[in-house]
């Protein structure tokens, strides 16, 4: 996911609520990650940071700033989405999958 242009657009939200938000525990981002199936340095390249810094949020040496906690999060939903439109769209006959 190195193509900036793979990256989620950032919806209009309230930022104080994703700031106001307790920062994510190292269980939770490797948990995330895991789940979506990614690499440290996948993630890493997410959320626009070394893999020093990831490793560093993973093993909870650092906390991980709420922005990033929120972009990685929303990253992760659109490509969970993007998976389960392709899991969909191959279950489908190929006459039906352009919606015909």
């Amino acid at each position: 996911m190195s193509d900036p242009d793979d990256k989620p657009a950032i919806p209009a939200v309230e930022w104080r609520q994703v700031l106001s938000k307790p920062a994510p525990t190292k269980e939770d981002i490797r948990a995330l990650r895991i789940k979506c199936g990614l690499t440290q340095l996948e993630s890493a390249d997410i959320c626009h940071v070394t893999l020093s810094g990831w490793k560093g949020w993973e093993m909870g040496r650092r906390k991980m700033p709420q922005l990033a906690w929120h972009w990685f999060n929303l990253a992760c939903e659109d490509l969970l989405a993007k998976r389960a439109e392709k899991r969909v769209s191959q279950k489908l006959p190929k006459g039906n999958r352009n919606g015909s």
